[in-house]
């Protein structure tokens, strides 16, 4: 396939969820191709496009392929489409075939594309299909069905708006929605615009658009908001509801039953996404490109950068759903791989897009979140790597130790672009300096062991510089040796990143109190104080009794006053 726009899609005409049906298949090869599918301003110079979707094709017999994309309509001020159309490009193929290539003089495999269908979503309130059946049937009576109407409308009201404002609605509030309906029919205006109007004021309400809490213990339909929100990034359901109807929720037990039951619905993967996006950073993932020269392995490799974000999520989803240790975090022996990531982590026998769990090496480099390749590119800046910025994230991210920002007088240290001296060298003299040593004695060991990985997160002994005397071949050449030993805050030495692991996977306790932290602030939307801290330890030594469990610090977290109090 050529890597053209879509021919007959004029971009899509309503924002939000669109379903995708393709007819595939990869010729020329007899193994599954991957492609991905990107969407974006397709016809601006160079186009602006974004991998929203990643498929794979069978060899030789087309196959019907299906999946959901999010597409936007217009940027902020409304001047051009950003989703105008889709582009499919297969991976691994090097650059795209130029779309006046004939697709049968080209080498090697291919993708062809018989037909894609397009189903867009309908705007909320478009058509009448969002009406209930009985205000549809009142509809088609015309308007000698007013006291009809007005039951159908109040009917609507009682229904609609727990779920928006999350609470049961108010007699007050019922009240003036269906004085304001009656108002409207008084005037002329018809019944289902009527309706539509004070549906639109439901939903620009103060109460829809805000999550309302008031001070000190939350009632349970607060409660119920916060527990929904926290894991599956939406409004509770009607059984959440239900048993803050009930003033149920604040017991323990039943709070306990209705956390347990959002974790094993599938929209806890919500909370999976936005959280590992929020704590981990992998939604800056995009925010760096590494050298093209410097790494050209990881040039245009955009199924290793999705696949790296997915393996970090499939790891976190693992380690919840089996309340595995947190200690996984610091040293697991396994991860998620698929083909491409294979390669990444040197392991054979390994094929597909889908990522199957896997054990590592006794001898391996990798183990843990923090030696993830979606983690370390997101701790680098696409050129070189920092033990300051790595350093300082494992601390705050993982171990949840509050570093302080540097003194304004302090320079930033820059990296010696020549590769004559490390950045671990210049750090030295930098940090010897008065009250930095004491600080930098906190990250900085982290950091020194994590520059064992470059900025894509592969394993490395020696840095990578370009190499001034090239006239041919790669544009990079080895430089200066890793160093990549230490000692902790604590006194423990260590040589390198598997001894270090060692060190942070034996104190679960710093690790629970760590991810306790950031989850408390994740599911209260205020970050963690020192005025907090006795209650994330007491979530963390609950979560003792369960081995540290994250799980079990998800629940603790729950039935904490922290999160049940405002």
């Amino acid at each position: 396939t050529t890597s053209g726009p879509l021919r007959g899609f004029g971009g899509p005409r309503n924002p939000g969820v669109h379903r995708l049906r393709l007819s595939v298949y990869a010729y020329q090869t007899d193994k599954p191709l991957p492609f991905g599918i990107f969407a974006g301003h397709t016809g601006a110079y160079p186009q602006i496009i974004e991998l929203i979707a990643v498929l794979e094709a069978p060899p030789g017999k087309p196959a019907i392929l299906e999946t959901e994309v999010y597409l936007r309509t217009s940027d902020l001020n409304d001047l051009a489409p950003i989703n105008d159309n889709f582009r499919l490009i297969p991976f691994g193929l090097g650059v795209p075939v130029p779309k006046n290539t004939q697709a049968s003089n080209a080498r090697g495999p291919g993708l062809a594309v018989q037909w894609v269908e397009i189903e867009e979503p309908e705007l909320p309130l478009a058509g009448d299909r969002w009406l209930r059946a009985d205000f549809r049937t009142a509809l088609a009576g015309g308007l000698q069905n007013r006291d009809t109407f007005l039951k159908a409308a109040d009917a609507t009201f009682k229904r609609i708006t727990p779920r928006l404002f999350r609470r049961d609605p108010t007699a007050d509030e019922l009240a003036k929605l269906n004085l304001r309906f009656a108002e409207q029919l008084d005037v002329g205006v018809t019944a289902d615009n009527a309706l539509r109007d004070c549906v639109v004021e439901l939903m620009t309400a103060p109460d829809l658009l805000c999550i309302v809490e008031q001070p000190g213990p939350l009632n349970d339909f607060a409660l119920a908001s916060r527990l929904a929100y926290f894991l599956w990034n939406s409004t509770p359901d009607e059984a959440l509801l239900a048993v803050a109807r009930e003033g149920k929720l604040r017991d323990a037990a039943v709070l306990a039953a209705q956390t347990e039951r959002l974790l094993k619905d599938p929209k806890a993967s919500r909370f999976v996404d936005d959280f590992t996006d929020q704590w981990l950073g992998l939604r800056m993932i995009d925010d760096t490109s590494p050298d093209g020269k410097l790494y050209p392995e990881y040039a245009r490799n955009d199924l290793l950068k999705r696949s790296s974000v997915q393996e970090t999520r499939a790891f976190f989803r693992r380690v919840l759903d089996e309340n595995l240790s947190v200690r996984e975090f610091a040293a697991a022996n396994w991860t998620f791989a698929n083909e491409s990531l294979a390669k990444h982590y040197g392991l054979p026998g390994i094929t597909g897009l889908a990522l199957q769990k896997v054990s590592l090496p006794a001898d391996s480099a990798y183990g843990g979140l923090w030696t993830q390749p979606a983690v370390l590119k997101v701790t680098a800046n696409g050129t070189y790597t920092s033990p300051v910025k790595r350093g300082v994230w494992t601390a705050e991210r993982l171990l949840g130790i509050s570093i302080p920002p540097p003194p304004p007088d302090i320079p930033a240290v820059e990296p010696d672009i020549r590769g004559a001296k490390t950045l671990r060298e210049q750090l030295a003299l930098h940090s010897s300096q008065g009250s930095c040593a004491a600080c930098h004695a906190k990250f900085d060991p982290y950091g020194f062991a994590l520059e064992s990985f470059d900025v894509t997160g592969s394993y490395r002994k020696n840095y990578r510089v370009l190499n001034p005397e090239r006239k041919s071949g790669p544009w990079w050449t080895e430089g200066l040796t890793v160093d990549c030993s230490g000692k902790t805050p604590t006194g423990q030495t260590f040589a390198d990143i598997r001894e270090l692991r060692k060190h942070v996977a034996g104190n679960p306790a710093q690790l629970a109190r760590g991810v306790a932290r950031h989850l408390v602030t994740y599911a209260t939307g205020a970050p963690a104080t020192r005025l907090d801290q006795p209650a994330i330890d007491a979530i963390a030594a609950t979560a003792a009794k369960d081995n540290y469990g994250l799980r079990a610090l998800v629940h603790g977290v729950v039935q904490s006053e922290l999160f049940r109090y405002k």
